[in-house]
């Protein structure tokens, strides 16, 4: 619930939180109860993928601190040292994104020459 109520008070467009227990019917934690997220998307057009992603991953650190890493995996995904770093540092995901705002301006203009549809 913790977790549900942190996301719900960042405020992300367009999506809602709802925690959730559960007993999930597969290794490795069959049988087990679990807490977890519903995440409701209310309005997709208001709805930014890459800041959830943010938001989730700033969260997870923060509500499991010492349990979860950004491994070579993660970076992957992310594909930012920075914002790794910031994240790591306990800033929010809308703090992240916000800082690489340029970054993410010049990349968005070189990426639409390449866009087919």
């Amino acid at each position: 619930m913790e977790v549900a109520d942190y996301l719900n008070e960042r405020r992300l467009p367009g999506v809602r939180f709802l925690a959730r227990r559960f007993k999930p019917t597969e290794e490795p934690y069959k049988g087990q109860e679990c807490n977890g997220l519903d995440i409701q998307l209310v309005n997709r057009d208001m709805f930014d993928s890459s800041r959830l992603g943010l938001e989730l991953l700033a969260a997870t650190l923060k509500f499991h601190p010492g349990k979860f890493t950004i491994d070579r995996k993660i970076m992957l995904l992310l594909g930012n040292d920075k914002a790794a770093e910031r994240l790591k540092r306990g800033q929010t995901g809308s703090e992240v994104n916000e800082s690489l705002g340029e970054e993410l301006k010049a990349f968005r203009s070189i990426r639409a020459k390449y866009l087919l549809y």
